[in-house]
């Protein structure tokens, strides 16, 4: 979970995307404590650790032939405010333009949440409502995780070794065709659920609102997409610029 995690519901109907253009949309994501759920104290904290792992404020994301691009426009999270996020299969290029510098964020198999065997059930509902102008369906889910947890350790008696996520999503169906393009930019990716800066599209549609809720940590997420559109951009976008240069990413030991 140490990036902007990408869960997806599998639903129907895809629809084409014009030739040459990529879509574009903002998300405003915010992590809340729930009402009225009183954590324990060790699950709590845990929590409220996961979830500072997760980009919140706004972000806009753009998916298309020639890659996926997340512009952190403010906020918190693992990733400074105002950086660029550029997908690449099994690693995320994290570009920070103040000092023309990038790091490597691992994304693919080996990671927290390849690690974490969710199991996913869903419903929908055929209750519609307008997001982003957008006639979309309400969908309810669970998932299942396994506590990421390094090899030996040792919990507290009691302290659960799985938990469970639920809530919903406005699903559009429409846009589906990007989604290809997303899973080969980040192919770790769960049915049922998106988390983070880049939420937002299914295998069949777009996902334009969720909430994500888990009563064993207290807390809350929830998204909403504005804003899409769809646009021709420049193939630059997704690639690191001229000049910047290679840092370890913050935390990493630097090579000798």
């Amino acid at each position: 979970m140490t990036r902007a995690l990408t869960l997806t519901l599998l639903l129907s109907i895809t629809v084409g995307a014009p030739a040459a253009a990529e879509l574009r949309y903002t998300t405003h994501a915010e992590a809340r404590r729930l009402d009225g759920v009183p954590a324990d104290p060790l699950t709590g904290e845990f929590g409220a650790m996961l979830v500072n792992l997760i980009p919140s404020g706004e972000t806009v994301t753009i998916v298309g032939v020639n890659g996926v691009r997340v512009e952190m426009r403010n906020g918190t999270g693992p990733v400074p405010p105002g950086s660029v996020m550029l997908l690449r299969g099994e690693a995320a290029l994290i570009l920070d333009p103040p000092s023309q510098t990038f790091w490597v964020l691992p994304t693919g198999a080996g990671t927290t949440l390849s690690s974490m065997n969710p199991q996913v059930s869903s419903a929908r509902t055929g209750e519609f409502a307008a997001v982003a102008g957008l006639r979309a369906e309400r969908v309810t889910y669970t998932v299942t995780l396994d506590l990421p947890l390094p090899a030996g350790a040792q919990l507290p008696a009691g302290f659960p070794r799985t938990f469970t996520l639920d809530g919903e999503m406005w699903v559009v169906d429409r846009f589906g065709s990007y989604a290809a393009a997303l899973a080969a930019a980040l192919p770790v990716t769960v049915p049922g659920l998106n988390v983070g800066a880049i939420g937002g599209l299914a295998p069949n549609g777009l996902i334009v609102r969720q909430i994500t809720r888990s009563a064993l940590f207290g807390y809350e997420i929830e998204f909403v997409v504005s804003d899409v559109t769809e646009e021709a951009v420049s193939p630059d976008l997704f690639q690191v610029p001229p000049g910047y240069r290679e840092v370890p990413r913050p935390g990493q030991a630097v090579p000798r």
